[in-house]
């Protein structure tokens, strides 16, 4: 496996939201298997005590771009549930 950045993760989400995605795209959302497994490297870094200044750091960047898709997420759902209900 390659070097996997916060940058990585930008690019993905940047590529996905430039291709239009629906409502329910947005809510399904994931990013790849690559970032999903640093990200996993890093909280088992952090949760054993052994993470470095620098792997504090992007975990923190992760942290930042999941919370903005979280928010991303929960706006899309309560847009397509609004939908849904007025189509009923």
């Amino acid at each position: 496996m390659g070097i996997v950045t916060p940058t990585a993760l930008i690019n993905e989400i940047i590529d996905f939201l430039v291709d239009g995605p629906s409502l329910e795209a947005i809510i399904m959302f994931r990013p790849s298997q690559q970032i999903d497994e640093r990200l996993h490297v890093l909280l088992n870094h952090q949760s054993e005590n052994q993470i470095t200044p620098q792997e504090l750091e992007e975990l923190e960047q992760y942290v930042v771009w999941d919370h903005l898709m979280t928010m991303l997420k929960l706006k899309a759902q309560l847009k397509w549930a609004g939908q849904n209900e007025s189509s009923k």
